[in-house]
C-alpha cells in the first residue's frame, strides 16, 4: 500500500465493507428488538416487567401499550432481519426508543454537571439504537434485502430497469 492510499485509508474509510456494515448492522437489531418484543409476549415475567415500567411512567392504557410496545419489537425487528419494510421499521422502532429516553431512561440520569449528565444519555444504549436506525433510514437496507430485491423487480434503482443487471455503474447512473 503506497503513502497515498494510506493518507485516503485513515482521512476517508474504506467503503468495500459497507454492505457487510449495513447487514451486520441490521441484523444485529433485528435480532435483538425481535428476542426482546418475543420475550414480553410470550414470557408472563418479561410481560409483567414492561407492564409495571409503562405504568410506572404514567404512560396511558398500560395494557394496551404493553402488547403494542412488544408487538412492535417483535414484528419490526423480525422485518429488520430480512430487510422487508426497513425503514419504516427503522422509523417504528426509532420513535419507540425516544418514548423510552423520554419517559424512564432521562429519569434516571443523576448528573452534577451538564458534562456528566450529558455523558451519562450518551452512554444509553436506546441513544445509539437510534443512531444506528438514522443510519440505517439513510443507507438503505443494503443489497442483501428484501427491499433492495423488491425495489429491483419494479426498476425502482436509480438508473436500473428490470431487465439490467445491478451493477455498481447502473445503480448510480441516473435515467
Amino acid at each position: 500500500m503506497n503513502a497515498d492510499a494510506l493518507i485516503r485509508l485513515i482521512l476517508l474509510g474504506n467503503r468495500s465493507p459497507e454492505e457487510f456494515a449495513v447487514l451486520l448492522a441490521r441484523i444485529s437489531l433485528g435480532v435483538f428488538f425481535a428476542i426482546s418484543g418475543g420475550n414480553k409476549l410470550f414470557f408472563a415475567s418479561h410481560y409483567k416487567e414492561m407492564y409495571d415500567t409503562i405504568a410506572g411512567a404514567g404512560i396511558p392504557f398500560p395494557y394496551v401499550m404493553t402488547y403494542f410496545v412488544s408487538s412492535l419489537e417483535f414484528v419490526c425487528g423480525c422485518l429488520l432481519i430480512i430487510g422487508l419494510l426497513s425503514s419504516l421499521c427503522c422509523v417504528a422502532l426509532l420513535i419507540d426508543m425516544i418514548v423510552a429516553i423520554t419517559t424512564v431512561e432521562l429519569a434516571t440520569i443523576k448528573a452534577q454537571s451538564f458534562i456528566d449528565w450529558l455523558d451519562d444519555f450518551l452512554y444509553l444504549p436506546q441513544v445509539m439504537y437510534i443512531i444506528i436506525f438514522l443510519w440505517l433510514i439513510s443507507s438503505g437496507p443494503g443489497k442483501l434485502s428484501v427491499d433492495h430485491w423488491i425495489a429491483f423487480r419494479f426498476g425502482l434503482l436509480d438508473g436500473v430497469s428490470p431487465g439490467q443487471p445491478d451493477t455498481p455503474q447502473a445503480v448510480g447512473r441516473r435515467a
